[in-house]
């Protein structure tokens, strides 16, 4: 019981933090945490795309900027290489074949889906969605 209150305290604690910061800021902290914790998943994997070894960047099979609702879905972002992610933008033929590997076609199927969602009914960030995303992110890595 003391547990659950002490942990309580410390969420309404980090809310606080958060809570009057804009939403461009929120997801820039988000992202800063979210990357982070895919580099330590990843950590001793290949790039994604090609395979070089000691890759550097957090890259979306799917584009964060385009799909703002995979932006931290963890089964969309990858470590990869500098070069096949900022100079062959994400060199995506080669991800495609090799992302069924490391989560599974059926979560490739899912994230489709979730793409096609997202284009019929569009996505806007929740201030609160982002502060959990941070909470949730910062406590994994």
């Amino acid at each position: 019981m003391r547990l659950r209150i002490l942990r309580t305290i410390m969420e309404a604690n980090f809310i606080k933090r958060y809570i009057d910061k804009p939403i461009p800021k929120l997801i820039e902290v988000a992202v800063r945490y979210c990357h982070r914790y895919i580099k330590k998943r990843d950590s001793g994997k290949g790039c994604i795309s090609c395979g070089a070894m000691n890759p550097t960047d957090a890259g979306h099979f799917y584009s964060a900027g385009h799909y703002p609702s995979l932006r931290f879905d963890e089964r969309n972002i990858h470590l990869q290489c500098s070069k096949c992610n900022r100079f062959l933008h994400g060199n995506l033929n080669e991800y495609r074949k090799r992302l069924p590997l490391r989560v599974g076609e059926g979560i490739v199927d899912r994230l489709d889906l979730i793409v096609e969602n997202a284009r019929r009914k569009g996505f806007k960030w929740d201030r609160m969605a982002l502060i959990e995303i941070i909470w949730r992110y910062k406590s994994k890595s």
